[in-house]
């Protein structure tokens, strides 16, 4: 991973968005008080704290970019492709990406309302959502969230994608997952091709 920072990432500090409890204890140990995000990510990958990466990225990028990374893991499921309700869902969230608009918010809110389904496109219209640390309830009315959902939910999606084919292939999966979510960190579209063996 590239030595420079990365253009949309604005904390100065890995610390700035997690805190050693949200870590494992080998990770947290790698946290010290003045390491940049990037610098830490790169060090919890080259560590193999790959699901602690996928943490402190889905807390580094701007919302915008995180659902769009989210979008970027979960278009790369074969199960999203086959499922009309999630690929609903995950171009309301796309749209939101292009468009983060408050309509396109609410069209990504109703999407999840809307349906039962719970899969990573789903996930990502939830994130979408939830992007503004609130639920849009209509008629210019919200629901305040914890702020750490949105991360959760990203980072369930990256997961999730990681997870949909079995075996020793997911750590691929998540490094490819990783190397988009840097680009993208860097002004990308995320769009790294899988380096699975």
């Amino acid at each position: 991973m590239a030595d420079d920072r990365w253009k949309k990432v604005t904390a100065k500090t890995a610390r700035e968005i997690v805190g050693p409890g949200t870590l494992e204890p080998d990770s947290a140990e790698l946290l010290d008080a003045e390491i940049p995000p990037e610098s830490f990510i790169r060090t919890l990958v080259e560590k193999e704290k790959l699901q602690d990466a996928v943490k402190v990225m889905t807390r580094a990028l701007p919302p915008r970019e995180a659902v769009w990374w989210a979008c970027v893991c979960a278009r790369k499921m074969a199960a999203l492709a086959e499922d009309k309700v999630e690929t609903e869902a995950i171009e309301a969230a796309e749209a939101w990406v292009y468009e983060p608009s408050e309509k396109n918010r609410e069209r990504a809110f109703n999407v999840v309302k809307d349906n039962d389904s719970n899969g990573a496109g789903m996930m990502c219209a939830l994130a979408a959502a939830f992007s503004a640390g609130n639920a849009p309830l209509g008629q210019g009315q919200h629901l305040d969230l914890d702020p750490g959902v949105f991360s959760q939910i990203v980072n369930g999606v990256v997961m999730v994608s990681a997870a949909e084919k079995k075996g020793k292939a997911i750590k691929d999966r998540l490094r490819t997952y990783l190397l988009s979510g840097e680009d993208i960190a860097q002004g990308g579209n995320g769009d790294i091709k899988d380096r699975e063996g």
